[in-house]
């Protein structure tokens, strides 16, 4: 695996292509002062937009939905959300009861957003984008882009927040939760894992990216992160 990859992927623009639909998560009540750290997904689903993370970003942060908060580049203003999911599966037999899976997922008011906002919204992830990790092999490589927490995040004097993305390289594991949980493994990572909740893997193929799930959990000092395929949380969203 080559790392020196990190420096060509900035090099060629992609972390500027990454940013407008992959994005930071905050928190604020009201107009109040942001806070917080996650990652999240804007997804194009036809004509409609979502935002999809973790669902626990939200809990173990003890936020309120109405807190959530995802902004464009040069934006000021949150894009505004109508309603909000979760992702529930179930082993598809009978009498199992489905379960609630580690995923939340905010539908965009468009037109509320149109009202605000000159930019319009975009996204890569789409349907044609995203490839099952079912079919991935083992050892494939794999690129998880998100925004882990750091110190200095938010300078409340300059009314500024420093939102630097994070490339990480590795491979398709072995599922150890079970599926639809895969695994991505890696070197341990320099930086926390604290805020690549949410965060999308991308399976490389040829040099191209395909979607193949959104980070649940981790630990930056073994390197491994566990991801839910991303078939199951679009095949949600195509149901809202």
């Amino acid at each position: 695996m080559n790392q020196n990859k990190f420096a060509s992927y900035e090099e060629i623009g992609l972390a500027v292509e990454l940013r407008k639909f992959v994005r930071p998560v905050h928190f604020a009540e009201g107009e109040g002062l942001p806070w917080g750290f996650g990652t999240a997904i804007i997804v194009q689903c036809k004509s409609d937009f979502f935002i999809v993370t973790a669902r626990h970003v939200l809990e173990n942060q003890q936020a309120k939905v109405e807190d959530f908060r995802v902004r464009l580049d040069g934006e000021n203003i949150a894009i505004p959300v109508c309603s909000f999911s979760k992702v529930k599966v179930g082993d598809g037999s009978p009498s199992s009861s489905p379960e609630d899976l580690d995923v939340i997922i905010f539908k965009v008011d468009q037109e509320l957003y149109k009202s605000v906002s000159q930019n319009p919204l975009v996204s890569y992830c789409t349907e044609s984008s995203i490839c099952s990790s079912y079919f991935i092999p083992d050892g494939a490589e794999l690129l998880v882009v998100g925004y882990p927490e750091i110190e200095n995040r938010y300078d409340y004097d300059a009314e500024k927040i420093n939102d630097p993305i994070a490339f990480k390289l590795g491979a398709k594991g072995a599922s150890i939760i079970g599926e639809p949980v895969f695994m991505f493994s890696g070197e341990p990572f320099n930086k926390t894992y604290n805020g690549m909740s949410g965060s999308p893997v991308f399976w490389i193929e040829d040099e191209v990216l395909k979607i193949a799930g959104m980070v649940l959990r981790g630990t930056a000092s073994s390197g491994h992160l566990h991801y839910v395929d991303f078939n199951v949380v679009f095949s949600a969203i195509a149901k809202i």
